[in-house]
């Protein structure tokens, strides 16, 4: 795909938010549980709610940026003309340095060695005693 480094980056950038977002939720809402169950929490019942409101307020965040990210590239992945340009770009990716020839680029792309059954070498004969 287009851009796909930098598109790999900011997915693992927005996992990450999420993943993050979803932690600061588990232990607040623990925080909280705890300050409900227990005389002697830690916390202040105001300072559990604020706590879970930052946790709450994080996540929405990371949610619209994962959801941003993904309407962007199923929009891109819907059009046909960008498509056309990712498979083009996928073609020369496959095609590297290494293969030089067009017949060997073909064959590289289709999952199939560019060495022909004629140039394969044969093993040694083993000797007959």
């Amino acid at each position: 795909m287009k851009n796909g480094y930098e598109n790999l980056a900011e997915l693992a950038e927005v996992s990450a938010q999420v993943s993050l977002a979803a932690a600061m939720c588990t232990l607040a809402i623990h925080t909280r549980t705890e300050v409900l169950l227990y005389e002697h929490a830690y916390e202040t019942p105001e300072a559990s709610r604020r706590v879970l409101h930052d946790a709450a307020e994080r996540m929405d965040a990371s949610a619209k940026a994962y959801r941003a990210l993904a309407q962007r590239l199923s929009r891109r992945l819907a059009s046909a003309t960008a498509q056309r340009e990712d498979e083009r770009f996928i073609d020369r990716a496959l095609v590297g340095p290494s293969v030089t020839a067009n017949s060997s680029a073909a064959a590289h792309t289709h999952g199939r060695s560019a060495v022909t059954p004629a140039t394969t070498p044969t093993p040694p004969a083993g000797r007959r005693r």
